[in-house]
This record gives C-alpha cells, sequence and structure tokens, in this order.
C-alpha cells in the first residue's frame, strides 16, 4: 500500500503528522509526501486508487477559487489520466455532501438527479465527479464515488477542530444562531463504508456515506462543552450564501448494496473526541 499526502499546511501540520505517526505504528504502508498535482505515475499502476483528497473553500475570493478548482479539479483529473495510461483497473473518489446544495428533500437522497451545489467545493468535487464518470465511459475505469457527510474523528474534522478550540480558549465561528444541522460520520464508520465500496463491483456507481445521526451546532458543542467540562467562546454571525442549513443524507443504496451501517452513535464519537483532547 502506498499513501500519498502533500501534508498541506492550512491544516495543523502537527496533528497530521501526529496522525501519520500513529496509522505507521498501527499499519504496513508506504508514505510518500507529494502534491497529486506533481504526478503519481510512477506509483501505478496498483490494484485500486482511493482518492480522497479535498479542498475545502475557506472564502470567497478569486484566488480561493482557482485554487479549490485546482486541487480538486485538476488534480483529480491528473490522476484519473494516470490510472488510464497506467491501466489502473478502479478508482474510488471521496467526494462531499456539499454536492447537493440547498436540495429540496431531506435525507438528500444519493439518486437526486441534478445536482445544484452553492459552494466552490461542492461545485468542484461534484466535477471531479463527471470527470470520473466520463474516464469510466471512455476507458472502462471502475468509478465509485463516495459522498462523504461531515467526517470526523479524534484526529480531525469539524467536530475535533470545535473541540480543540474550546481547550486553548479559542473562539468559535457559527453561522446564524448556532442552529445549522449536520449530518456527522465518524472515522471508523467511513472506513467501513469504503471497505464496503472496494468489495462491491460496478461500472459505475456512488452512495452516500453518512452516520445517521446528526445535530445543530449549538447541541454539538453544547455535548462538547459537557464532556470538556469547559465553555466555549463562540461568534454568531450572518450565515453565507455558500452555508445550507440542514446537511442530512440518505444511505439506503450503501446499506442495500455495501451492507453499509454506521454503528459509532453520535454521542460516543464525540465522547472519543473528548477522551482523545484530555489526553494531550
Amino acid at each position: 500500500m502506498v499513501v500519498v499526502d502533500n501534508l498541506d499546511p492550512s491544516y495543523s501540520l502537527e496533528q497530521k503528522r501526529e496522525n501519520l505517526s500513529r496509522a505507521q505504528r498501527k499499519g504496513d504502508f508506504q508514505f510518500e509526501e507529494r502534491d497529486l498535482r506533481t504526478g503519481v505515475e510512477d506509483l501505478l499502476p496498483v490494484d485500486r486508487i482511493i482518492h480522497l483528497a479535498t479542498y475545502f473553500q475557506k472564502s470567497s475570493s478569486p484566488e480561493e477559487a482557482f485554487l479549490c478548482h485546482d486541487i480538486n479539479v485538476n488534480a483529480s483529473l491528473l490522476l484519473y489520466e494516470a490510472a488510464r495510461k497506467t491501466k489502473t483497473p478502479r478508482v474510488l473518489l471521496g467526494s462531499s455532501s456539499e454536492v447537493y446544495g440547498r436540495h429540496p428533500k431531506t435525507p438528500f437522497p444519493d439518486d437526486a438527479g441534478l445536482l445544484t451545489p452553492v459552494s466552490l467545493t461542492g461545485a468542484t468535487k461534484l466535477a471531479a465527479e463527471n470527470y470520473l464518470r466520463v474516464y469510466s465511459d471512455l476507458h472502462g475505469i471502475e468509478g465509485t464515488i463516495l459522498r462523504i457527510f461531515n467526517p470526523y474523528g479524534p484526529g480531525g474534522g469539524l467536530i475535533h477542530q470545535w473541540a480543540k478550540s474550546i481547550m486553548v480558549e479559542e473562539e468559535i465561528d457559527l453561522p446564524g444562531k448556532g442552529e445549522h444541522e449536520r449530518e456527522y460520520t465518524f472515522i471508523d464508520d467511513l472506513l467501513s463504508g469504503i471497505e464496503g465500496a472496494l468489495d462491491h463491483s460496478d461500472p459505475f456507481t456512488f452512495y452516500n456515506i453518512g452516520g445517521g445521526a446528526g445535530a445543530s451546532d449549538k447541541v454539538v458543542i453544547s455535548m462538547l462543552e459537557n464532556g470538556l467540562g469547559k465553555k466555549s467562546q463562540i461568534r454568531y454571525r450572518k450565515q453565507w450564501k455558500t452555508e445550507v442549513e440542514k446537511v442530512w443524507g440518505g444511505t439506503e443504496k450503501a446499506r442495500i448494496n455495501l451492507g453499509y451501517e454506521p454503528r459509532v452513535s453520535l454521542e460516543e464519537g464525540i465522547r472519543q473526541v473528548v477522551s482523545a483532547q484530555q489526553s494531550e
């Protein structure tokens, strides 16, 4: 197994290196610190590619738009082309719940048809999905897309970021009055979804991978406060146009085809995040 990551400094490098060190103690794999945009053909062919690299929009500036496109679209296209050239037969793309935008039906159905994302992340991840569909049709690459809903765990994700902010008494920025609702997927359940998808063969398909439970921002932060024994410092602000009030995904297709069943409740996931923070 070869793991490729550029250790992007826009997220905590210390946390990334700690996560990497923990993984290396538990598993046998080769790590390559590399940006996908510089090419990976020399590492191929392999039996399958699991493509999880994602850049999440941080502002609405033109510079951010080009960066989001470069990482989420251009890097993906280069990876698909490398797979074609080296006859790598299968690509699994980790996409995002943001492709759904403000879909009128919740939970978001994975057979929703025309999608209209409202964020740069959503638009660029949808473009990466469509390129994989084309490469599947034209070149026979088996493509599987997992639309992941707010992944988190002791080593990363939004809930982890909030817990860390509470511990170090940093301000937490929330839209509206903290009533936005999100579905969260614990890392163990996400890995279960990936494993199930790899065990299931299909020329091209896509699934929602969610945790089966969610809550409003203020409820999650309250749960973190109770677990950590500390109060948060929250700054409420106006909702951005790129933010969706309720993000919730239907996972029936993954349940039927992959045997996917999220097993870690939000309460248990938060307990594990809190425990990890308190042990640091």
